[in-house]
């Protein structure tokens, strides 16, 4: 089983005090570029029930932690197929807003960190987002650029406001 590295233990003050203390990791224009239509892939890819396309997002030894928000830890993708068939489907059933991530990298060029806050909305009904729970969150993110591409390396969500 793949380890999880010192970013995904912190809690999520710790993670948003690690940000800020790295700052200064500037990130070249096109590689936050990419990380963002990552970002963004991910959250539709969960919206439409897209599972293969979404698996593709993350490394084949990737890491998804959704116990903050009583989800399990997926490690490697068959835990993470077998996870998100349960939960996504075909028709809309949840609806993501992201906002804009805080990046930034450590002395490895390949490999950047995030925290994005996001909103989630889930439907009781297909199309109708308003009849169920509302969550706000942060992903705390790890990705790794291999091959010339970047994908999620770990995820780990963090609840931070629950609506019902």
């Amino acid at each position: 089983m793949p380890k999880t590295n010192e970013f995904d233990r912190l809690t999520i003050e710790g993670a948003v005090a690690s940000a800020v203390r790295h700052r200064h990791g500037q990130i070249p224009r096109e590689d936050s570029t990419g990380i963002e239509r990552l970002i963004l892939a991910y959250a539709l890819c969960i919206d439409f029930g897209l599972i293969d396309e979404l698996l593709e997002l993350f490394s084949p030894n990737g890491v998804w932690d959704g116990r903050d928000f009583r989800y399990s830890l997926c490690q490697g993708t068959a835990e993470m197929r077998s996870f998100f068939q349960r939960v996504c489907g075909p028709i809309i059933r949840q609806t993501h807003i992201i906002y804009p991530p805080y990046l930034w990298r450590d002395d490895q060029s390949d490999s950047v960190f995030g925290l994005v806050p996001f909103s989630a909305a889930q439907a009781t009904e297909p199309h109708k987002p308003n009849g169920g729970p509302h969550a706000y969150g942060i992903y705390q993110d790890h990705y790794l650029r291999t091959g010339g591409t970047w994908r999620i390396q770990s995820r780990v969500l963090r609840l931070r406001l629950v609506r019902q």
